[in-house]
């Protein structure tokens, strides 16, 4: 093994590239936000995670200097997604491997608030959700990027 490609090898398993480690989050980006639902008594968990690519020491600066995120909850409509559900403020966290910032939320709401059609309208598709993460912190323009759709009878 040459000394240039031993040195790359190096400086990748230790970390030390330029890129985030977290797969598909270039620098200064928002990965698209992974959202699950689980339904209990009624209520129902979401749960949210992206992140945003940066070094590890970015992130907690961001975190240290009054950066914040939130998700909110939209119904997926043909015509016209209308908001159901605006959640408090998530958590963030360091990752300690370079992998940015890491941005989790675990909101229950009451599951009739998902119910983005009306009981008046008999949707036999039932529902569909997705969620908007919206990140602002100091040096980054604000920015919000919108997860997967969830289907489910709420």
């Amino acid at each position: 093994m040459s000394t240039r490609v031993a040195a790359l090898a190096a400086a990748v398993t230790l970390g030390l590239g330029t890129a985030p480690a977290h797969a598909g989050t270039e620098p200064g980006a928002m990965a698209k936000p992974r959202l699950t639902v689980n339904e209990s008594a009624g209520q129902c968990r979401l749960t949210v995670i992206t992140s945003i690519g940066m070094s590890q020491a970015q992130a907690q600066y961001q975190i240290d200097n009054g950066a914040s995120a939130r998700i909110e909850v939209w119904a997926d409509d043909l015509v016209y997604d209308n908001r159901l559900y605006k959640a408090l403020p998530t958590a963030m966290t360091a990752s300690r491997y370079d992998g940015g910032l890491i941005i989790t939320g675990q909101p229950s709401v009451p599951c009739v608030r998902l119910d983005e059609d009306g009981p008046e309208n008999f949707d036999t598709e039932g529902d569909e959700i997705y969620v908007k993460v919206v990140f602002e912190g100091p040096g980054y323009p604000r920015m919000s990027k919108s997860s997967n759709v969830v289907k489910g009878r709420w």
